[in-house]
């Protein structure tokens, strides 16, 4: 109570410290106004003031005690600048007036201290100025003059300082009594409410004192009747707990019949299960608590079911996917075989061929010799021409020959490029595993259209044979006709039958080379007749492994097992 009371006042000093500061520095223009109405100097007593209103502004910035003392500074200041603003003027002496007025004033800050030094400021100023510089304090005169005015002004300014010491004082002790009644009146207000509270208490506890005792009476007639109660509860509980056991008894009772009709429908799944019969599954007629048990075992079984109708159809697929393989591997084994024989009787006319050709160039040599002959012979040239005619005509009939053998050729390398097609067919169904036989296929393609390049070549040289052993056969009619042209005509007979001899050499070349490219066509047909035995070997293993797969799932029987043979029935 008492630091709100002193925290008032200190407010109440601060607010007036304020108010007194404005009222100085509103002064200071005043001081200026004074001056140039009496023609003082403008820079002396303006300073003054504004000097003691900036030390006032300061020292109110610093609040507190300080705050009251500069500001009674200030304010002391400004009646010392209007008495030197008015020096020479006849209110000078007047205007001491002011110094008794503002130093009234600080009674408002209700601070002894600031009071004596205001006064105190008045005094010295009084006699410092009396006697140093008496124009800024009194109008001229007598330094006695002056010193007695000073005298009377202080004896002044003590009464006030009194008076005014006195009122401050009055004021303090009135506050200190007002905060005395408070503490007081706060203490006898605190002392009546506490012996309110304790009557209070006192008419509370007896309140519960007669609670208590009509509680106590009540309490025991509650006991007797609990009693009562308690004992009528212990019969009920009596006959409560025997009924309460044999229905636990019974619940047992139902409990256990249910686990055994669950475990023996669990045993039933699981006989069956064991046999491989996996279309069974748990009905809905277990108990509900047991919904989960039923749920995961069919949801198992489901699974296992699935699984296992899964790798029977995967048997199924393989099996007949092998089958199906060796009978592709058996076809083509046998088209190789009859190729292989193919190949082996075409070899044998390409030797003969060749065995033809020879003899053809053979044939040829002696022709040229016989040509050669006939320039030197010209009497024998009727015999010669008659051997030279069967001549040409062997040569003519092996052409043909020839030519026969050779359509036999292509028509053999038109085969076995059919074959190399259908067997990189074959090749292309069977996969990954057939791609070594469509390396072997594309091989024997290219072999048979060497080979058909080969016999149209042949077919060409024959043709070209034909021709100039017709032209042979006219020039030998025309020397037989004509004498006279013989030595001419053998002369183009034995360049004919040199080119016939370089031809035919040239046809028995062409045979050698048919007859190295059958030979090593006959040797990859044999090499892709032991592939495809190999395959069937294989196809015939996976074939068996599917065949073991679908025996050992035969075992279990599935749900899509047994939809078959109910749409079978």
């Amino acid at each position: 109570m008492k630091m709100e009371t002193q925290m008032t006042r200190e407010e109440m000093q601060a607010a007036a410290a304020r108010r007194l500061a404005l009222a100085t520095w509103g002064l200071v223009p005043v001081v200026s106004a004074v001056a140039t109405w009496t023609g003082a100097s403008l820079v002396v007593a303006p300073l003054i003031a504004f000097i003691f209103a900036g030390l006032g502004q300061i020292a109110l910035m610093q609040g507190g005690d300080i705050a009251r003392l500069g500001v009674s500074q200030g304010l002391v200041g400004q009646a010392i600048a209007v008495t030197a603003a008015l020096s020479g003027h006849p209110w000078q002496l007047d205007s001491h007036m002011l110094f008794f007025a503002l130093l009234a004033t600080l009674v408002a800050l209700i601070d002894i201290r600031a009071i004596l030094m205001a006064a105190g400021t008045i005094a010295v100023h009084h006699l410092v100025l009396s006697v140093a510089m008496p124009q800024l304090i009194y109008p001229a005169a007598s330094l006695v003059d002056n010193v007695e005015r000073a005298v009377l002004h202080g004896v002044i300014v003590v009464v006030e300082t009194i008076a005014l010491v006195l009122a401050v004082s009055v004021r303090l002790q009135a506050d200190a009594q007002s905060e005395t009644q408070k503490q007081e009146l706060a203490a006898a207000s605190s002392r009546a409410e506490q012996a309110r509270e304790s009557a209070e208490a006192a008419q509370t506890a007896a309140l519960e004192q007669k609670t208590m005792a009509e509680s106590a009476r009540e309490t025991a007639e509650a006991a007797r009747r609990e009693a009562e109660a308690e004992k009528a509860r212990a019969v009920e509980a009596e006959r409560a707990a025997r009924e309460t056991e044999a229905d636990r008894t019974a619940q047992r009772e139902a409990e256990e019949r249910r686990r055994e009709a669950v475990v023996d429908a669990l045993r039933r799944a699981l006989g069956r299960l064991a046999d491989g019969d996996l279309s069974v599954s748990l009905g809905d007629d277990l108990p509900e608590e047991y919904e989960a048990l039923r749920r995961d075992f069919n949801d198992a079984v489901a699974r296992l079911n699935h699984a296992l109708s899964t790798v029977t159809a995967r048997a199924g697929d393989i099996n007949r996917g092998s089958s199906e393989i060796a009978a592709a591997a058996q076809d083509m084994s046998e088209r190789t075989e009859k190729q292989a024989a193919t190949l082996a009787q075409t070899a044998s006319s390409v030797e003969n061929l060749t065995q033809m050709a020879k003899s053809s160039a053979e044939a040829a040599g002696e022709a040229a010799r016989s040509a050669a002959s006939a320039k030197e012979e010209a009497g024998r040239s009727g015999e010669i021409v008659q051997e030279a005619v069967a001549a040409m005509g062997r040569i003519e009939e092996g052409s043909s020959q020839i030519a026969r053998i050779n359509g036999v050729i292509e028509d053999i390398a038109f085969q076995t490029n059919l074959l190399a097609l259908n067997a990189g067919v074959e090749a292309a169904r069977a996969g990954e595993a057939g791609q070594g036989f469509a390396v072997v296929a594309s091989e024997v393609r290219a072999l048979a259209q060497r080979a058909a390049e080969a016999a149209r070549e042949i077919g060409d040289l024959i043709r070209e044979s034909g021709s100039q052993v017709s032209i042979g056969v006219d020039l030998v009619n025309r020397a037989g006709a004509t004498l006279d042209g013989i030595v001419g005509a053998a002369n183009d007979i034995s360049h004919k039958v040199a080119e016939i001899a370089e031809s035919a050499s040239s046809q028995s070349r062409g045979f050698s080379e048919i007859s190295v490219a059958v030979n090593e066509l006959d040797e990859v047909t044999q090499r892709n007749a032991a592939m495809f035995e190999e395959t069937t070997a294989a196809t015939m293993s996976l074939s068996q492994t599917a065949d073991d797969l679908k025996d050992a799932m035969a075992a279990f029987r599935t749900r899509e097992a047994e939809r078959f043979s109910l749409a079978a029935e």
